[in-house]
């Protein structure tokens, strides 16, 4: 594994991989054993169709085809490149455009609003986080693909790709946690 330059927190991005990593699964676990000993309960409501469910599915998938395609090639060996690139490339596509049909098909229209203000608010904060985050990290990318930056700015713009994915990834973590113990009943 080559030396790995120092990102925008000043620390080699796999240490932050790593620290973000361990400390998401202390929260994970944290969360999970409050929400499991403190429950109560809130009725179920109405369940969304099979299609959104499915969308919903492979929208993960993609984030997670994506986090181990980039940063499974930091972490082993600095960078990007090959068919972890290729994949990292491909899955991207597909990500956009169920970004776009996950944030209509989930997020609240006009008059599901009131509904939407009982639900636990770990389920909301995180699907507007992770949307937020996906955001950052379409538009990272594209400020690159356009000739407006030049190198110095470009490999910062990476940086905050690398960052603003990683939090795609918690975000997406805690969400998929927090719907869980919905249907779960324990929230």
């Amino acid at each position: 594994m080559h030396a790995a330059e120092p990102s925008l927190s000043g620390l080699p991005f796999p240490n932050v991989l790593i620290g973000v990593g361990g400390g998401l699964l202390v929260l994970l676990l944290l969360t999970t054993l409050v929400t499991r000993f403190t429950n109560r309960y809130v009725p179920i409501e109405q369940r969304r169709s099979r299609w959104s469910l499915a969308l919903y599915a492979v929208y993960l998938a993609l984030i997670a085809v994506l986090a181990a395609s980039s940063f499974g090639s930091i972490l082993r060996w600095g960078h990007m490149s090959g068919y972890a690139l290729l994949t990292h490339m491909a899955a991207a596509g597909a990500f956009v455009f169920l970004l776009m049909l996950i944030a209509w098909l989930y997020l609240p229209h006009g008059r599901a609003v009131r509904r939407l203000e009982t639900r636990w608010w770990l389920a909301r904060w995180s699907a507007w986080t992770m949307v937020l985050a996906s955001l950052v990290v379409i538009a990272s990318m594209l400020l690159c693909m356009l000739p407006l930056l030049d190198t110095v700015d470009m490999r910062r713009m990476i940086d905050v790709h690398r960052y603003a994915g990683l939090a795609v990834v918690a975000t997406a973590a805690m969400h998929a946690a927090s719907l869980c113990y919905t249907r779960l009943g324990w929230r």
